[in-house]
């Protein structure tokens, strides 16, 4: 099947040159590659059940927004707030709850625009 999608232009150019030193033969065979490890974690995530410990990593554009930490305050035990540079922050939290509450702060961390990239790590779940 062909497929169609958009990317900004900076984003692409990015891909290129990654690309030209890579192993891939193409743009489609990267991002087939990229997907492919999204449904992997997707579904590993989507198995963790009771409670957890977490750690988010977080690269976002800054923005005015409500801060989704006051949102999920009850399940965020620590966070650190670094300025990357004037228009990017990096925060790394540590998360400890149920894991339903933990996807649900993923999911809407990941329908922002602003968000560039998200790293989870799991410490730590009830058996």
């Amino acid at each position: 099947m062909i497929i169609s999608i958009s990317l900004p232009d900076d984003l692409l150019e990015e891909l290129d040159k990654i690309l030209s030193k890579e192993w891939y033969v193409s743009r489609s065979e990267a991002l087939r590659h990229a997907i492919r490890k999204y449904i992997y974690e997707y579904k590993d995530l989507e198995k963790i059940e009771g409670e957890v410990i977490a750690t988010l990593t977080i690269l976002y554009e800054k923005f005015s927004e409500e801060d989704i930490r006051h949102k999920f305050m009850d399940i965020i035990v620590a966070f650190i707030h670094v300025h990357i540079n004037n228009n990017k922050c990096l925060e790394v939290m540590v998360v400890k709850g149920n894991a339903e509450k933990l996807r649900k702060m993923i999911s809407e961390l990941k329908a922002r625009k602003n968000i560039e990239n998200i790293g989870v790590s799991i410490i730590y779940r009830e058996i």
